[in-house]
Protein backbone atom coordinates (compact mmCIF):
# COMPACT_ATOMS: atom_id res chain seq x y z
CA UNK A 1 0.00 0.00 0.00
CA UNK A 2 0.65 3.53 -0.71
CA UNK A 3 -0.19 7.05 -0.07
CA UNK A 4 -0.49 9.45 -2.62
CA UNK A 5 2.64 11.81 -2.17
CA UNK A 6 2.10 14.62 -0.31
CA UNK A 7 3.52 17.06 1.82
CA UNK A 8 7.23 16.87 1.80
CA UNK A 9 7.62 15.33 -1.49
CA UNK A 10 5.81 17.75 -2.89
CA UNK A 11 7.18 20.84 -0.76
CA UNK A 12 10.45 19.45 -2.47
CA UNK A 13 8.87 19.50 -6.09
CA UNK A 14 7.72 23.21 -5.10
CA UNK A 15 11.33 24.63 -5.36
CA UNK A 16 12.16 22.80 -8.69
CA UNK A 17 11.29 25.69 -11.97
CA UNK A 18 10.05 22.53 -14.03
CA UNK A 19 7.29 21.91 -11.63
CA UNK A 20 5.27 25.03 -13.16
CA UNK A 21 5.38 23.21 -16.65
CA UNK A 22 1.82 21.49 -17.43
CA UNK A 23 3.57 17.90 -16.61
CA UNK A 24 0.54 15.74 -16.41
CA UNK A 25 -0.24 16.71 -20.18
CA UNK A 26 3.32 15.08 -20.76
CA UNK A 27 2.66 12.23 -19.01
CA UNK A 28 -0.18 11.97 -21.26
CA UNK A 29 1.57 12.63 -24.17
CA UNK A 30 5.00 10.87 -24.22
CA UNK A 31 3.91 8.05 -20.71
CA UNK A 32 6.83 7.96 -17.92
CA UNK A 33 9.80 8.01 -20.38
CA UNK A 34 9.61 11.67 -19.85
CA UNK A 35 9.85 11.99 -16.48
CA UNK A 36 12.63 10.14 -16.39
CA UNK A 37 14.90 12.19 -18.42
CA UNK A 38 13.24 15.38 -16.78
CA UNK A 39 14.61 13.66 -13.05
CA UNK A 40 17.86 13.16 -15.00
CA UNK A 41 17.99 16.98 -16.17
CA UNK A 42 17.68 18.24 -12.82
CA UNK A 43 19.93 15.81 -11.61
CA UNK A 44 18.03 13.63 -9.64
CA UNK A 45 19.27 10.47 -11.18
CA UNK A 46 18.37 8.27 -8.15
CA UNK A 47 14.85 8.83 -8.95
CA UNK A 48 14.77 7.99 -12.47
CA UNK A 49 14.11 4.37 -13.65
CA UNK A 50 12.01 4.20 -10.63
CA UNK A 51 9.12 6.03 -11.29
CA UNK A 52 6.67 3.92 -12.79
CA UNK A 53 7.56 0.98 -10.67
CA UNK A 54 7.20 2.83 -7.46
CA UNK A 55 4.16 4.90 -8.46
CA UNK A 56 6.05 8.09 -8.70
CA UNK A 57 4.10 9.78 -11.45
CA UNK A 58 1.19 10.63 -9.24
CA UNK A 59 3.64 13.04 -7.46
CA UNK A 60 4.10 15.06 -11.02
CA UNK A 61 0.41 14.30 -11.92
CA UNK A 62 -1.13 16.24 -8.59
CA UNK A 63 1.66 18.94 -8.46
CA UNK A 64 0.94 20.01 -12.17
CA UNK A 65 -3.13 19.99 -10.57
CA UNK A 66 -2.55 21.98 -7.28
CA UNK A 67 -3.65 25.51 -7.45
CA UNK A 68 -1.04 28.39 -7.49
CA UNK A 69 -0.45 30.95 -4.58
CA UNK A 70 -0.48 34.45 -5.29
CA UNK A 71 3.35 34.09 -6.08
CA UNK A 72 3.09 31.30 -8.60
CA UNK A 73 4.22 28.54 -6.45
CA UNK A 74 1.69 25.36 -6.05
CA UNK A 75 -0.40 25.06 -2.63
CA UNK A 76 0.48 21.82 -0.81
CA UNK A 77 -2.51 19.39 -0.09
CA UNK A 78 -3.08 16.75 2.09
CA UNK A 79 -3.01 13.19 0.49
CA UNK A 80 -6.25 12.39 0.93
CA UNK A 81 -6.70 8.98 -1.15
CA UNK A 82 -4.95 5.45 -0.84
CA UNK A 83 -4.06 3.28 -3.77
CA UNK A 84 -2.63 -0.34 -4.07
CA UNK A 85 0.55 -0.59 -4.95
CA UNK A 86 1.15 -2.54 -8.15
CA UNK A 87 1.79 -6.41 -7.48
CA UNK A 88 4.61 -7.11 -9.22
CA UNK A 89 4.48 -9.96 -12.33
CA UNK A 90 3.49 -13.28 -11.23
CA UNK A 91 6.68 -15.04 -13.29
CA UNK A 92 9.30 -13.14 -11.72
CA UNK A 93 12.09 -14.85 -10.37
CA UNK A 94 12.77 -14.64 -6.45
CA UNK A 95 15.91 -13.74 -5.59
CA UNK A 96 16.01 -15.79 -2.27
CA UNK A 97 14.19 -18.23 0.01
CA UNK A 98 12.60 -15.64 1.60
CA UNK A 99 11.31 -13.92 -1.41
CA UNK A 100 9.79 -17.24 -2.60
CA UNK A 101 7.89 -17.63 0.78
CA UNK A 102 6.41 -14.40 0.21
CA UNK A 103 4.49 -15.18 -3.13
CA UNK A 104 3.53 -18.58 -1.42
CA UNK A 105 -0.36 -18.31 -1.00
CA UNK A 106 -1.62 -19.45 2.72
CA UNK A 107 -2.66 -23.19 2.20
CA UNK A 108 1.08 -23.67 0.64
CA UNK A 109 2.24 -22.06 3.91
CA UNK A 110 0.07 -24.05 6.20
CA UNK A 111 1.64 -27.19 4.65
CA UNK A 112 5.08 -26.37 5.40
CA UNK A 113 4.52 -25.83 8.67
CA UNK A 114 3.16 -28.96 9.16
CA UNK A 115 5.90 -31.30 7.56
CA UNK A 116 8.50 -28.83 9.36
CA UNK A 117 6.55 -27.89 12.75
CA UNK A 118 9.88 -27.14 13.83
CA UNK A 119 9.61 -23.73 12.28
CA UNK A 120 6.64 -22.96 13.71
CA UNK A 121 7.81 -23.19 17.32
CA UNK A 122 7.88 -20.01 18.49
CA UNK A 123 5.24 -18.42 16.48
CA UNK A 124 7.75 -16.76 13.75
CA UNK A 125 6.82 -12.55 13.30
CA UNK A 126 6.96 -12.76 9.89
CA UNK A 127 8.39 -14.70 6.50
CA UNK A 128 12.20 -13.59 6.54
CA UNK A 129 12.28 -15.51 10.12
CA UNK A 130 10.55 -18.48 8.72
CA UNK A 131 13.20 -18.50 6.04
CA UNK A 132 16.28 -18.32 8.53
CA UNK A 133 14.85 -20.66 10.51
CA UNK A 134 14.28 -22.94 7.33
CA UNK A 135 17.91 -22.61 6.57
CA UNK A 136 19.17 -23.79 10.26
CA UNK A 137 20.85 -26.91 10.01
CA UNK A 138 19.06 -28.92 12.76
CA UNK A 139 16.09 -28.24 10.86
CA UNK A 140 17.57 -29.47 7.86
CA UNK A 141 18.78 -32.58 9.35
CA UNK A 142 15.53 -33.43 10.31
CA UNK A 143 13.70 -32.68 7.59
CA UNK A 144 15.93 -34.58 5.15
CA UNK A 145 15.26 -37.71 7.85
CA UNK A 146 11.27 -37.48 6.39
CA UNK A 147 12.24 -37.96 2.95
CA UNK A 148 12.75 -41.00 0.50
CA UNK A 149 15.80 -42.37 -1.40
CA UNK A 150 14.73 -40.84 -4.47
CA UNK A 151 14.13 -37.29 -3.30
CA UNK A 152 17.40 -37.18 -1.56
CA UNK A 153 19.03 -38.47 -4.88
CA UNK A 154 17.47 -35.71 -6.09
CA UNK A 155 18.38 -32.94 -3.58
CA UNK A 156 21.96 -34.25 -3.85
CA UNK A 157 22.40 -33.89 -7.71
CA UNK A 158 21.17 -30.19 -7.20
CA UNK A 159 23.96 -29.51 -4.51
CA UNK A 160 26.54 -30.89 -6.17
CA UNK A 161 26.67 -27.68 -7.84
CA UNK A 162 27.28 -23.98 -6.64
CA UNK A 163 25.41 -22.67 -9.02
CA UNK A 164 22.05 -22.97 -9.92
CA UNK A 165 20.57 -25.52 -12.02
CA UNK A 166 17.57 -25.43 -14.75
CA UNK A 167 14.26 -28.34 -14.41
CA UNK A 168 15.27 -29.27 -17.89
CA UNK A 169 19.13 -30.67 -17.06
CA UNK A 170 17.69 -32.07 -13.97
CA UNK A 171 14.97 -34.32 -15.58
CA UNK A 172 18.08 -34.88 -18.37
CA UNK A 173 20.00 -36.71 -14.94
CA UNK A 174 17.44 -38.00 -12.42
CA UNK A 175 14.53 -39.41 -15.02
CA UNK A 176 10.65 -37.73 -15.64
CA UNK A 177 9.59 -38.00 -11.89
CA UNK A 178 12.26 -35.47 -11.12
CA UNK A 179 9.46 -31.92 -11.08
CA UNK A 180 7.47 -33.65 -8.77
CA UNK A 181 10.77 -34.77 -6.19
CA UNK A 182 11.49 -31.00 -7.16
CA UNK A 183 8.14 -29.46 -6.24
CA UNK A 184 8.30 -31.33 -2.87
CA UNK A 185 11.54 -30.09 -2.14
CA UNK A 186 10.21 -26.69 -2.93
CA UNK A 187 7.47 -27.23 -0.66
CA UNK A 188 9.84 -28.32 1.99
CA UNK A 189 11.62 -25.28 1.77
CA UNK A 190 15.07 -26.93 0.75
CA UNK A 191 14.91 -25.76 -2.91
CA UNK A 192 13.73 -22.39 -4.27
CA UNK A 193 13.33 -20.65 -7.71
CA UNK A 194 11.84 -21.13 -11.19
CA UNK A 195 12.76 -23.84 -13.46
CA UNK A 196 15.20 -21.92 -15.57
CA UNK A 197 17.57 -21.74 -12.12
CA UNK A 198 16.96 -24.07 -9.19
CA UNK A 199 18.56 -23.12 -6.07
CA UNK A 200 19.40 -25.00 -3.14
CA UNK A 201 19.08 -23.77 0.57
CA UNK A 202 23.03 -23.12 1.40
CA UNK A 203 22.83 -25.25 4.78
CA UNK A 204 21.68 -28.40 2.99
CA UNK A 205 25.02 -28.64 0.91
CA UNK A 206 26.54 -28.36 4.37
CA UNK A 207 24.66 -31.47 5.84
CA UNK A 208 24.82 -33.50 3.27
CA UNK A 209 28.74 -33.22 2.98
CA UNK A 210 28.42 -34.62 6.52
CA UNK A 211 26.39 -36.99 4.85
CA UNK A 212 28.75 -38.22 2.70
CA UNK A 213 29.83 -36.05 0.00
CA UNK A 214 32.13 -33.59 -0.37
CA UNK A 215 32.82 -30.48 -1.60
CA UNK A 216 32.45 -28.85 -4.82
CA UNK A 217 36.05 -29.25 -7.40
CA UNK A 218 35.57 -25.38 -8.04
CA UNK A 219 36.15 -24.90 -4.05
CA UNK A 220 38.49 -26.88 -3.40
CA UNK A 221 40.57 -26.25 -6.43
CA UNK A 222 39.93 -22.39 -5.64
CA UNK A 223 43.48 -22.20 -4.62
CA UNK A 224 45.64 -23.88 -6.98
CA UNK A 225 47.84 -21.12 -8.74
CA UNK A 226 50.88 -21.23 -10.11
CA UNK A 227 52.87 -24.49 -10.01
CA UNK A 228 50.93 -26.49 -8.63
CA UNK A 229 47.95 -25.46 -11.05
CA UNK A 230 50.77 -26.00 -13.58
CA UNK A 231 50.96 -29.82 -12.39
CA UNK A 232 47.19 -30.10 -12.79
CA UNK A 233 46.87 -29.35 -16.14
CA UNK A 234 49.81 -31.39 -17.69
CA UNK A 235 48.64 -34.74 -15.88
CA UNK A 236 45.25 -33.80 -17.02
CA UNK A 237 46.28 -32.92 -20.22
CA UNK A 238 44.66 -29.35 -21.10
CA UNK A 239 45.51 -25.78 -20.40
CA UNK A 240 43.79 -23.39 -17.85
CA UNK A 241 41.35 -23.62 -14.82
CA UNK A 242 38.28 -23.83 -17.16
CA UNK A 243 39.34 -26.75 -19.08
CA UNK A 244 40.48 -28.36 -16.19
CA UNK A 245 37.41 -27.89 -14.10
CA UNK A 246 35.45 -29.60 -17.26
CA UNK A 247 37.64 -32.21 -17.30
CA UNK A 248 36.87 -32.64 -13.69
CA UNK A 249 33.21 -32.33 -13.34
CA UNK A 250 31.04 -33.27 -17.23
CA UNK A 251 29.83 -36.39 -16.92
CA UNK A 252 31.66 -37.97 -20.03
CA UNK A 253 35.04 -36.58 -19.37
CA UNK A 254 35.18 -37.69 -15.84
CA UNK A 255 33.73 -40.78 -16.58
CA UNK A 256 36.62 -41.25 -19.03
CA UNK A 257 39.19 -40.21 -16.25
CA UNK A 258 38.00 -42.66 -13.65
CA UNK A 259 38.03 -45.51 -16.59
CA UNK A 260 42.37 -44.43 -16.37
CA UNK A 261 42.19 -45.28 -12.81
CA UNK A 262 43.88 -48.39 -11.57
CA UNK A 263 42.52 -51.46 -9.56
CA UNK A 264 43.90 -49.76 -6.37
CA UNK A 265 43.23 -46.09 -7.03
CA UNK A 266 39.09 -47.11 -7.98
CA UNK A 267 39.23 -49.00 -4.53
CA UNK A 268 40.05 -45.61 -2.54
CA UNK A 269 37.46 -43.62 -4.30
CA UNK A 270 34.82 -46.21 -3.91
CA UNK A 271 35.53 -46.24 -0.34
CA UNK A 272 35.26 -42.14 -0.05
CA UNK A 273 32.10 -42.02 -2.10
CA UNK A 274 30.19 -43.47 0.93
CA UNK A 275 31.56 -40.91 3.24
CA UNK A 276 32.91 -39.37 4.85
CA UNK A 277 34.76 -38.18 1.99
CA UNK A 278 38.01 -37.51 4.17
CA UNK A 279 41.18 -39.87 4.52
CA UNK A 280 44.58 -39.31 5.98
CA UNK A 281 47.61 -39.11 3.65
CA UNK A 282 51.15 -38.15 4.74
CA UNK A 283 52.89 -35.10 2.57
CA UNK A 284 49.41 -34.41 0.75
CA UNK A 285 49.81 -30.59 -0.24
CA UNK A 286 53.78 -31.23 -1.58
CA UNK A 287 54.06 -31.00 -5.34
CA UNK A 288 53.95 -34.32 -7.05
CA UNK A 289 57.08 -35.97 -7.83
CA UNK A 290 58.70 -38.26 -10.52
CA UNK A 291 58.00 -41.58 -9.30
CA UNK A 292 54.97 -40.13 -7.12
CA UNK A 293 52.14 -41.71 -9.94
CA UNK A 294 53.15 -44.96 -8.96
CA UNK A 295 51.38 -45.57 -6.14
CA UNK A 296 47.30 -45.83 -6.38
CA UNK A 297 47.09 -42.06 -3.90
CA UNK A 298 49.76 -40.03 -5.91
CA UNK A 299 47.90 -41.14 -8.92
CA UNK A 300 44.58 -39.47 -7.62
CA UNK A 301 46.35 -36.85 -6.61
CA UNK A 302 48.39 -35.70 -9.60
CA UNK A 303 44.95 -35.99 -11.65
CA UNK A 304 42.75 -34.01 -9.24
CA UNK A 305 40.46 -36.92 -8.23
CA UNK A 306 41.72 -36.72 -4.16
CA UNK A 307 42.54 -32.64 -3.65
CA UNK A 308 44.49 -31.86 -0.48
CA UNK A 309 43.16 -29.90 1.68
CA UNK A 310 45.97 -29.39 4.40
CA UNK A 311 49.47 -31.49 5.02
CA UNK A 312 47.81 -34.87 5.76
CA UNK A 313 44.41 -34.95 4.92
CA UNK A 314 42.55 -35.48 1.08
CA UNK A 315 39.22 -34.67 0.56
CA UNK A 316 36.78 -36.49 -2.34
CA UNK A 317 35.39 -33.71 -4.50
CA UNK A 318 31.49 -33.92 -4.48
CA UNK A 319 31.37 -34.49 -8.67
CA UNK A 320 33.56 -37.38 -8.32
CA UNK A 321 31.54 -39.31 -5.39
CA UNK A 322 28.11 -38.72 -7.42
CA UNK A 323 30.06 -39.88 -10.62
CA UNK A 324 30.53 -43.24 -8.48
CA UNK A 325 27.84 -43.48 -6.92
CA UNK A 326 25.41 -43.12 -10.08
CA UNK A 327 27.43 -42.45 -13.29
CA UNK A 328 26.73 -38.84 -12.60
CA UNK A 329 22.80 -39.20 -12.60
CA UNK A 330 20.44 -40.75 -10.22
CA UNK A 331 20.08 -44.55 -10.62
CA UNK A 332 17.26 -45.04 -7.40
CA UNK A 333 14.30 -45.28 -8.66
CA UNK A 334 11.56 -42.66 -7.74
CA UNK A 335 9.04 -45.91 -7.35
CA UNK A 336 7.81 -46.99 -3.79
CA UNK A 337 10.18 -50.83 -3.72
CA UNK A 338 7.42 -53.70 -3.18
CA UNK A 339 7.11 -55.18 0.39
CA UNK A 340 8.42 -58.85 0.16
CA UNK A 341 6.48 -60.77 2.60
CA UNK A 342 6.74 -64.75 3.81
CA UNK A 343 3.52 -66.25 5.02
CA UNK A 344 3.66 -68.21 7.78
CA UNK A 345 1.09 -70.99 9.36
CA UNK A 346 -0.43 -70.60 12.64
CA UNK A 347 1.69 -73.17 14.24
CA UNK A 348 4.76 -71.32 13.08
CA UNK A 349 3.82 -67.87 15.25
CA UNK A 350 3.09 -69.76 17.95
CA UNK A 351 6.25 -71.88 18.42
CA UNK A 352 7.81 -68.21 17.42
CA UNK A 353 5.59 -66.57 20.78
CA UNK A 354 6.43 -69.00 22.99
CA UNK A 355 10.09 -68.83 22.45
CA UNK A 356 9.72 -64.86 23.07
CA UNK A 357 7.78 -65.56 25.84
CA UNK A 358 10.40 -67.90 27.70
CA UNK A 359 13.21 -65.28 26.82
CA UNK A 360 11.27 -62.59 28.22
CA UNK A 361 10.96 -65.19 31.65
CA UNK A 362 14.53 -65.89 31.71
CA UNK A 363 15.57 -62.01 31.37
CA UNK A 364 13.01 -61.41 34.21
CA UNK A 365 14.29 -63.79 36.72
CA UNK A 366 17.83 -63.06 35.63
CA UNK A 367 16.95 -59.32 36.52
CA UNK A 368 15.39 -60.32 39.63
CA UNK A 369 18.31 -62.47 41.19
CA UNK A 370 20.31 -59.57 40.51
CA UNK A 371 18.38 -57.51 42.65
CA UNK A 372 18.68 -59.97 45.13
CA UNK A 373 22.09 -59.53 45.73
CA UNK A 374 22.24 -56.14 45.09
CA UNK A 375 19.09 -54.44 45.50
CA UNK A 376 18.81 -51.19 43.33
CA UNK A 377 18.51 -47.69 45.41
CA UNK A 378 15.58 -46.15 45.96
Amino acid sequence: MYLTIGGSALAFLQLLPGTRRPVQAQLQRCGVAVVDRWLRRWGLWWLAGGVDAFGLYEVFAHAALLPRSSAGTRLLARATTVDRMPTPPATSSPRSLADALRAWPDDRLARLLQARPDLATPVPPDLGILAARAAVRLSVLRVLDTLDAYRLAVLELLAVRDAAMSLDELVRLAGKEAPQAVASLQDHALVWGDDEALHVVSSVRDVLSSAGLGRSVATLLSQHNGKRLASLEEHLGVKGMDQVLARLTEPPQLQALLQECSDGALAVLEKLSVGPPYGKVRDAQRLTQPGDELSPIGWLLAHGLLVAIDDDTVELPREVALQLRGSGGITTSALQPALETTKLGAAQVDRAAAHEAADVVAKVEAMLESWSEDPPSV
